[in-house]
């Protein structure tokens, strides 16, 4: 569920994942690396599970892992049920997910969006403004996902030249509705796939 994927620092076998129910899952470390691996390997492929698997990874892991209020970070985060997190204390903890940690909350920018040719993808729900230059186009995301439901994207300049806009449609979705300018869309896509929309955007769209 959190996306991570490790015991000890360690990968095993997933059907094995009964043995190592214990205080040494999830280390911080392991997910932070399997994100940089998954942008990698979405820049070849555009596959929208590993999109997918990211949101999943960086929202229940990732965010997750730094105390909101001393903010200390945490090394594992454990599935054995009931069992609780160590985080890092100032000037007695130096484990790697300090290091990795302190670099994990400066890039929640990094996966938002990604682009090819005309085409852009929208692969996570954060409150974001996306400047493409060479398209010159400016692009506004509100959102309070995942506290609300409905994100809004507003263009906020554009050459006025038609562009692919592709939409997550994340594989948990049970069902969703996309307007533009308050006309619903036709949706042909299914949960776990991209929305496409096509248009010569304008600014105010």
């Amino acid at each position: 569920a959190p996306g991570c994927s490790s015991q000890k620092e360690h990968f095993f076998d997933p059907k094995q994942f009964s043995k190592f129910l214990n205080g040494y899952t999830g280390e911080t470390c392991c997910t932070y690396n399997m994100l940089k691996l998954s942008r990698h390997l979405f820049c070849w492929t555009g596959d929208v599970k590993i999109a997918d698997y990211y949101e999943r990874a960086l929202y229940n892991h990732i965010l997750a892992s730094q105390q909101p209020v001393k903010g200390g970070f945490v090394y594992f985060t454990p599935m054995r049920s009931g069992h609780y997190r160590v985080y890092s204390q100032p000037e007695t903890s130096m484990w790697c997910c300090v290091g990795s940690g302190l670099e994990n909350h400066t890039k929640y920018g990094e996966f938002i969006y990604a682009h090819a040719e005309d085409t852009l993808y929208v692969n996570l729900f954060i409150p974001s403004r996306l400047t493409w230059k060479e398209k010159k186009l400016t692009l506004i995301q509100e959102s309070r996902f995942p506290d609300e439901e409905q994100i809004r994207f507003r263009i906020e300049k554009s050459n006025k030249k038609a562009l692919s806009l592709k939409l997550r449609y994340p594989s948990w979705t049970k069902g969703a509705s996309v307007s533009v300018n308050g006309k619903m869309q036709n949706i042909n896509a299914q949960p776990g796939e991209y929305l496409t929309i096509r248009r010569k955007w304008k600014a105010g769209d």
